[in-house]
């Protein structure tokens, strides 16, 4: 095969032949008819050469880089010769101070990632700030309803607790209140007569009450019993006294012989007993003494009179035994006719009187209130003295006393005995008691509760806010390796595969390196991929902004294709790879990195055919098959840096396109493998400086490009496939 000449390239920009002005630069013909308006070379302004060969010049005066390029400061590398003086340099940051700065490094990238990816997805911090909010005051809700619902509970123990004591203190009133007069009235139904009895009842009573005798000290509740028949006393026993000198207890000298039991304050109540047939009528009288009002335990003392009526069958109505009948008794108790009962011959003796300390009652052992203190329970024991304007009366308190706000509904403490009818309505319950727990039914659980709910909470927002936080971070780095489309195939667990009748492949590639150090200095490796990583952002900003697929290929090329995986117009398509190839070395002429750092790509276009296909199951992969791929890289392979090089299919499509930003230069004909012959173009950059004089990496650059595409001459080079990336 004939060997084919490579038409010249005529570069875009070229230096004057003044050597006094080696700053100014001249566009060529070609270049000033197809530029709209003036150009700028990295901010210089340039001067057109138009159809009549007039030359206008302007000095450049701001243009380090054409100085240092002109200068001949700068020096490019090919990328073999770069690469491999980095390697034989070895200077890799050891020791400690390089591990803290990868520490920062590491830091400072994660603040930056998690600030990247809230911004484009604000549901990383708001989702967990909702499931926050909403456990804390889930968890603190629940805690304080289930506080409330154990301190109820605790308020019906207590309640239950209450009735309970008040029945046991209601038996034990009973029992120690009850016994002694019905007692006597047992003695006095078997021996009616009172002289008799009133003789018999110390010795009698101190048996039946298993009393201590006479001249001892006790803390017996009852003060005095009397016999009283119809209604007058006859004889009076206290079964308690006190050593000479001392005091005796109060109530043990209340009722003396002689003397009518049927006060104003208690004969309706013993008339409304007998007219009932009530055994027993009680009623309540605070003790005073002419120094006051007598206490116990520091609680004045209340006295509970106890009234027992006594009836004696198989008796005549006027049937005496030998005792006085009062014309007070007469006319209080029997006008109603209630002394005597035909029927059944039962006479109304009279009655027997109990009277009962009943401060000394309620605060002995017996009534069970002092074992309330063992559980932790507060109470309150109150009662209403009959005949008496004084208002309620403490009997016993505990220490501390319980708490009006906590304290349980009072429970009612039933008295021996009908209710005195001339209690007032608000008085009518004589006694009460009040109970409240110790610690006013707070839980000891409740604040450490809400305290793990508020951490627990803490730790299943942070545990939410990493799971959301990876799952975008995830998704947008799977995005970044995958079209969202083919990710959503895949996401329904189908392999990707498509077909596409036109396509249009931008294959780049970083050829050359230079910066501003001196020869023999050598770039630290991990500062050149640093950098790298820069031109590599900047170029994914470019190909994001034109809508392409990029698609990542071995050491610094890369492919971007137009027109997949979404279908489009060819020349559309064609119109946005090209545009976006002129960007892409428009951003690479203007990039200056740390220390003068700067690089050089080549670009190759090809339109066509093509498959699309997800490969791979651990690290799947989008790629392109067919000849569309092969044709763009050999478009690349023989470009030359800072150039585009489109193949004829490409440059068809932009001829239909017709844009005026777009302007193809013939290059030539070239041979290729399975393609024929064809036409390939240059893209006019109006704004790209070249780099300057050649020199003798462009011949080593050359020469690696024939060694990989095998030998021969510039025919051999051109009729040769390139091989595959």
């Amino acid at each position: 095969m004939a060997e084919q000449e490579e038409a010249p390239y005529e570069p875009l920009f070229t230096p004057t032949d003044n050597p006094s002005q080696q700053n100014v630069y001249i566009l060529t013909n070609d270049v000033a008819r197809n530029s709209q308006q003036p150009s700028k070379v990295d901010g210089s302004p340039l001067v057109r050469e138009n159809s009549l060969g007039k030359q206008m010049s302007l000095l450049h005066q701001s243009s380090g880089y054409l100085k240092q390029a002109t200068g001949g400061l700068m020096r490019w590398q090919s990328r073999r010769a770069f690469w491999s003086a980095a390697d034989a340099s070895g200077t890799q940051p050891e020791g400690v101070s390089a591990a803290c700065g990868n520490t920062r490094s590491s830091i400072a990238f994660w603040f930056k990632t998690v600030w990247a990816v809230s911004r484009r997805h604000p549901s990383v911090f708001v989702a967990p700030l909702l499931l926050l909010c909403a456990c804390i005051g889930g968890g603190i809700a629940g805690v304080i309803l289930a506080a409330n619902d154990s301190q109820q509970l605790a308020k019906d123990d207590t309640a239950t607790m209450a009735r309970q004591a008040a029945a046991a203190l209601e038996v034990t009133l009973a029992t120690m209140a009850l016994h002694p007069a019905a007692a006597q009235a047992s003695l006095a139904r078997e021996q009616p007569s009172a002289a008799v009895l009133g003789r018999e009842l110390p010795a009698l009573m101190s048996r039946l009450l298993q009393q201590p005798n006479k001249g001892t000290t006790t803390t017996s509740p009852v003060r005095q019993l009397v016999l009283a028949p119809f209604g007058t006393v006859n004889a009076t026993y206290s079964p308690v006294t006190t050593a000479a000198g001392g005091q005796a207890p109060v109530g043990s000298d209340m009722f003396t012989a002689g003397m009518s039991i049927l006060g104003t304050g208690v004969v309706d109540a013993v008339a409304l007993a007998v007219q009932k047939q009530i055994p027993v009528v009680a009623t309540v009288a605070t003790a005073a003494t002419a120094n006051g009002i007598r206490t116990i335990n520091g609680f004045p003392e209340v006295l509970l009179m106890v009234y027992h009526p006594v009836y004696v069958s198989g008796v005549a109505e006027g049937e005496t035994w030998g005792n006085t009948i009062s014309d007070d008794y007469l006319n209080k108790i029997c006008a109603n006719g209630g002394c005597y009962q035909a029927s059944s011959q039962t006479k109304l003796w009279g009655f027997t009187l109990a009277v009962v300390s009943l401060s000394a009652l309620v605060s002995s052992p017996e009534a069970g209130l002092l074992g309330l203190l063992e559980g932790d329970y507060r109470y309150r024991v109150t009662v209403f003295p009959s005949g008496t304007a004084a208002g309620p009366v403490e009997l016993l308190t505990s220490s501390p006393p319980p708490k009006a706000s906590h304290a349980v509904s009072p429970v009612p403490v039933q008295l021996a005995g009908p209710r005195s009818p001339t209690l007032a309505t608000s008085a009518w319950t004589e006694a009460e008691l009040i109970l409240d727990h110790d610690d006013a039914y707070q839980t000891s659980w409740e604040g450490p509760l809400i305290a793990v709910a508020i951490v627990v909470s803490l730790a299943l927002s942070a545990f939410f806010f990493v799971v959301v936080f990876n799952y975008w971070r995830h998704l947008s780095m799977l995005q970044s390796m995958l079209p969202e489309k083919v990710i959503r195939v895949l996401g329904t667990g189908v392999n990707y595969y498509q077909h596409f009748d036109c396509v249009t492949v931008l294959y780049a590639d970083v050829v050359r390196y230079t910066t501003t150090k001196q020869q023999g200095d050598v770039v630290p490796t991990l500062e050149v991929v640093k950098l790298l990583n820069d031109v590599q952002a900047m170029y994914e900003s470019i190909i994001h902004k034109y809508g392409l697929v990029r698609i990542s290929r071995s050491g610094e090329s890369f492919i971007c294709v137009g027109g997949c995986p979404t279908p489009d117009d060819p020349v559309a398509v064609a119109v946005k790879v090209a545009a976006c190839a002129r960007d892409l070395v428009l951003a690479t002429s203007r990039f200056r990195g740390a220390g003068g750092f700067r690089v050089q790509i080549r670009l190759g276009l090809h339109s066509g055919p093509t498959v699309a296909a997800v490969v791979g199951s651990k690290m799947p992969r989008f790629s392109l098959f067919g000849d569309v791929v092969d044709v763009a890289y050999f478009m690349e392979a023989t470009s030359r840096a800072m150039a585009i090089h489109v193949s004829d299919r490409t440059s068809q499509l932009l001829t239909t396109a017709n844009d005026p930003r777009l302007q193809l230069t013939p290059r030539g004909g070239l041979d290729i493998v399975g393609q024929g012959s064809m036409n390939t173009s240059w893209l006019r950059l109006d704004q790209i400086p070249q780099p300057g004089e050649p020199h003798a990496d462009d011949a080593e650059e050359k020469a690696t490009e024939r060694k990989r595409v095998g030998e021969g001459s510039q025919a051999a080079l051109l009729t040769t496939s390139p091989p595959k990336p």
